[in-house]
């Protein structure tokens, strides 16, 4: 079975709970075959550095 995993992400997100999904995701038992996060506008630094992480650790 293939599917996707689609994320919105914005500026207010507490970079705490994103880490917790994203280690969450990684952690399933059926892997998604895509994960899509989409910027809703500017987002902080701290979201864009544990993006820029994950997306090496998931690819």
């Amino acid at each position: 079975m293939k599917f996707s995993v689609l994320m919105s992400l914005y500026d207010k997100e507490s970079p705490r709970y994103y880490r917790e999904c994203l280690e969450s995701l990684a952690s399933q038992s059926l892997q998604a075959d895509e994960v899509v996060v989409v910027f809703d506008g500017p987002i902080s630094v701290e979201l864009k550095e544990i993006t820029s992480s994950w997306t090496e650790l998931l690819n």
